[in-house]
């Protein structure tokens, strides 16, 4: 065998000579219409899943699935809608419902987000431009140089 452990060969000659006999026209009837059944219930299937496959915008109805309904909406009793009557954060803006004011959100470049606050700078702590700092540095370093150089030259005139 090649690694098939789940027929052997009686239950596969079973099998065949099951598919192969006549049968009455009850039995063929039952079996269609179960296949017709089977065929309907699938088709059924694959058009709930279509339709959620497109997500409902404001007002549409919809089901208790993720996805069902575009942001920035939710399901909400079959009916894509905002039901706290705000968008949180992340979420676009839209014109009928403003941002969430309780989650500090505002609308920023079409989208609720949490405003960064800008400290007017007051001339304490490093600058942005740290650059401009290492060249301080090295600055104060020949100064610090410079000076003991000079120091040196004083006592010792030789140098």
């Amino acid at each position: 065998m090649l690694g098939c452990d789940f027929m052997d060969n009686e239950r596969f000659d079973a099998l065949t000579r099951g598919l192969g006999a006549r049968s009455d026209r009850r039995t063929a009837l039952r079996w269609l219409g179960a296949a017709a059944l089977t065929a309907a219930g699938i088709r059924r299937a694959t058009e709930a899943a279509a339709a959620q496959a497109t997500p409902g915008g404001y007002g549409d109805p919809c089901e208790q699935v993720a996805g069902s309904c575009q942001a920035p909406y939710t399901c909400f009793e079959a009916i894509c809608d905002l039901p706290r009557g705000c968008v949180g954060e992340g979420q676009p803006c839209v014109d009928d419902f403003p941002c969430c004011e309780d989650e500090g959100t505002s609308c920023i470049d079409g989208i609720c987000a949490v405003a960064a606050m800008h400290l007017p700078a007051t001339g304490v702590g490093l600058p942005d431009d740290t650059s401009r700092v290492a060249g301080l540095g090295l600055a104060a370093a020949a100064v610090l140089v410079a000076g003991k150089l000079i120091r040196d030259k004083e006592r010792d005139h030789e140098l």
